[in-house]
């Protein structure tokens, strides 16, 4: 399985009932913990490097937290 790294920018201002009170990052990082992706790297706040397979880029870009997904070189 061929992996790249993705920079994700979160939604850190969602307030709706999937945001959870824990935060969207730690409600991003429990989602991801169920995938075959992993936290490269934390860039502030809303915006995370990943290193992820291509097929679960739709995944991650229809959550409705994630602002967008693009690739990092």
């Amino acid at each position: 399985m061929c992996t790249r790294t993705y920079l994700v920018r979160l939604d850190p201002y969602l307030l709706g009932e999937s945001a959870m009170p824990r935060g969207v990052r730690t409600e991003f990082f429990d989602w991801l913990a169920t995938t075959d992706a992993e936290v490269v790297q934390l860039c502030g706040a809303d915006r995370v490097v990943i290193s992820s397979p291509q097929d679960l880029i739709d995944q991650i870009s229809g959550l409705e937290y994630v602002l967008d997904v693009e690739p990092h070189e």
